[in-house]
């Protein structure tokens, strides 16, 4: 029996990425984990937030998180700066991308759709598959 919220969030992230694992693959289940996380906040706080600010403050807002995501990720590869910098500005991403996400009406089913046949495509593009170690924190 889990004690703990984070064991209890942990099995959980486990069991949706094996899920979607199984779906589309392993390179894709990855991915497709953070669309099931984008359906954590709940939709009509996600539309009021839309709404209050308007849409085009909210595409000046994503271009402002995507370029502090950018940034904490390269302090992290050439710096080392702790991973939750860049777990934090994720989030604060994909929040505002679920507010488009429900402003258009856009479903689980078109999005993993798509996400995975770019995948495809782009491991299809590089002509390797899994076996190469993926790039990480340079030496």
């Amino acid at each position: 029996m889990k004690n703990t919220k984070h064991e209890i969030a942990k099995e959980i992230a486990d069991n949706i990425i094996g899920s979607l694992e199984y779906q589309c693959g392993a390179q894709e289940g990855a991915l497709l984990a953070l669309e099931k996380i984008e359906e954590q906040p709940r939709k009509v706080d996600l539309l009021t937030i839309m709404t209050k600010f308007g849409a085009f403050h909210q595409l000046k807002k994503l271009s402002e998180e995507v370029y502090e995501f950018q940034e904490a990720t390269l302090r992290f590869l050439h710096k080392g700066v702790q991973k939750a910098a860049i777990t934090e500005e994720m989030a604060d991403v994909l929040v505002v991308l679920s507010q488009f996400r429900e402003l258009f009406g856009i479903t689980d089913d078109e999005l993993r759709k798509i996400m995975c046949e770019k995948v495809d495509r782009t491991l299809a593009r590089q002509q390797w598959r899994t076996t190469e170690k993926p790039v990480t924190q340079q030496a």
